[in-house]
């Protein structure tokens, strides 16, 4: 038996987070394992129905729900659990590792996209709404590159990425992390070039 891996995908709008999360939970029950994705937006749409991750206080509590969500799929003995959302801080980080209790590290990937390419991404989504105005894709963005990066941390871009070549990066990292854990070594990866 195997030690579940946590994964984290942060990102701005339409850099591939919850596209790829799902990309990955499916090829991993595909090959036989348990997959679980807990998305923040719907977390905070539980809690509130105002445009999205508007009200701090509100995005605090999701990010401490998803938290006991994670935990509670650890304890359930799942194999891979991905959060994926709006991580890109070290503070929005502790508002969630803080209230992580099942002992499991979480490795952190954030996707980055140009903000041509997202507005392409959402004008070809139906699915979307606040996001498909360009005016709150580029705050959004301006607001993910405003944010320092963070020491430690996996970088993607998939700007010119397809689905399936950001999941086997994020593949790629997190065999590496677990046979890291596994181990005993402790790597630290700061980007990854998939190109």
């Amino acid at each position: 038996m195997t030690a579940p891996r946590v994964l984290i995908i942060s990102g701005p709008i339409a850099s591939g987070k919850s596209t790829v999360a799902q990309s990955l939970a499916t090829e991993s029950r595909a090959a036989g394992s348990t997959a679980a994705v807990v998305e923040l937006d719907r977390m905070y749409m539980m809690l509130d129905d105002s445009p999205l991750m508007s009200d701090p206080r509100i995005s605090r509590r999701a990010r401490g729900a998803a938290a006991a969500l994670v935990d509670q799929y650890v304890l359930d003995g799942l194999d891979l659990i991905m959060a994926e959302g709006d991580f890109w801080t070290t503070g929005q980080r502790d508002q969630f590792t803080y209230r992580l209790s099942a002992g499991v590290a979480p490795v952190f990937v954030t996707l980055r996209v140009s903000v041509e390419e997202a507005l392409r991404r959402v004008e070809s989504d139906a699915n979307r709404r606040l996001s498909r105005i360009p005016e709150v894709l580029r705050r959004s963005h301006a607001d993910f590159a405003a944010a320092p990066p963070i020491a430690g941390d996996v970088t993607i871009d998939s700007t010119s990425l397809s689905v399936a070549e950001v999941a086997a990066c994020i593949r790629s990292v997190l065999d590496r992390s677990h046979s890291a854990s596994t181990s005993g070594d402790r790597p630290l990866f700061r980007d990854v070039d998939c190109v």
